[in-house]
């Protein structure tokens, strides 16, 4: 979805839309889908026992580089980082 596409669904302009998004969840409309599949990652890596090359996909990155950097970006630590707390 676009932000003209959201907006479309209910009556504001898109930038209007975007302020009230931003202002109401903290982040843009962008940033909090990319956290809710980091979400959605986190749930993979507590709940199965998927690779991690496995698990990008699933939430939308078939480039597992990328996977890994925004999901270090945004959680502090790596994917494998991130399962190995939850084993200790």
């Amino acid at each position: 979805l676009t932000i003209d596409e959201m907006a479309g669904i209910i009556p504001f302009s898109p930038s209007h839309f975007y302020n009230l998004f931003k202002s109401g969840t903290g982040y843009s409309p962008l940033d909090y889908f990319i956290h809710l599949k980091i979400q959605c990652a986190c749930d993979y890596l507590n709940n199965t026992v998927l690779r991690i090359k496995e698990i990008g996909p699933l939430v939308g990155y078939d480039d597992q580089y990328l996977f890994t950097r925004i999901f270090t970006k945004i959680m502090g630590q790596s994917p494998r980082g991130y399962r190995l707390t939850l084993r200790v």
